[in-house]
């Protein structure tokens, strides 16, 4: 399917190859939310190490800054961020990337999503804030539920509904505290709690 150039074809057998790499995308990423779930579950083997969390941040920006560029939303740092953090940095990659990836989902068009750090003297906080819809109270309760889906089966937003189960999964194995608030001024905060020791 990606060795066929649709500029080529005919416009109705481009069509048709367009849709089929979009459900071979779906079909990706549902794999890869099955195996990053399953790997949560079983546990695996943690490699601790200090960090910079602004490095990471900024990581991850690059990771997702196209799907941000492709909805207009404005995602970036806010504040320094250059903290130290020692834990499983592929974990709290994965919960990071998770968050601001759903974030970009849900924030509608020339919205914003915000990575923010703040230490204070026995614990780190990561926040990860957006200008979306925030979340019903029920829904609340229920997202890290594995194949939760906010809206259910009719949701217009693509997803598994496995992401924030793998962040609550990564999470509790590195023992980090997650909370999501709906924001005062609009949208959704997720907030990352690590405690020093």
């Amino acid at each position: 399917a990606q060795a066929l150039k649709e500029d080529i074809l005919p416009q109705d057998e481009a069509d048709k190859v367009h849709q089929l790499k979009l459900a071979i995308s779906r079909q990706r990423k549902l794999t890869n939310d099955l195996l990053a779930y399953a790997r949560s579950q079983c546990g695996r083997e943690l490699h601790y190490s200090n960090f910079d969390v602004k490095s990471l941040f900024v990581e991850i920006i690059d990771d997702l800054g196209s799907l941000a560029d492709d909805n207009d939303i404005d995602l970036g740092l806010v504040g320094n961020c250059a903290i130290s953090l020692y834990s499983d940095r592929s974990s709290v990659k994965t919960i990071i990337s998770n968050l601001v990836s759903n974030s970009l989902k849900y924030t509608p068009k020339g919205g914003q999503c915000d990575l923010s750090c703040v230490k204070h003297e026995h614990e780190i906080t990561i926040f990860v804030e957006d200008t979306g819809s925030g979340l019903s109270q029920e829904d609340l309760t229920k997202v890290f539920n594995a194949f939760y889906r906010v809206g259910g089966d009719t949701a217009k937003i693509e997803g598994t509904g496995l992401g924030l189960s793998i962040v609550k999964s990564a999470c509790d194995e590195i023992g980090a505290k997650i909370v999501l608030e709906n924001r005062k001024e609009g949208g959704l905060r997720a907030k990352v709690t690590f405690k020093l020791s």
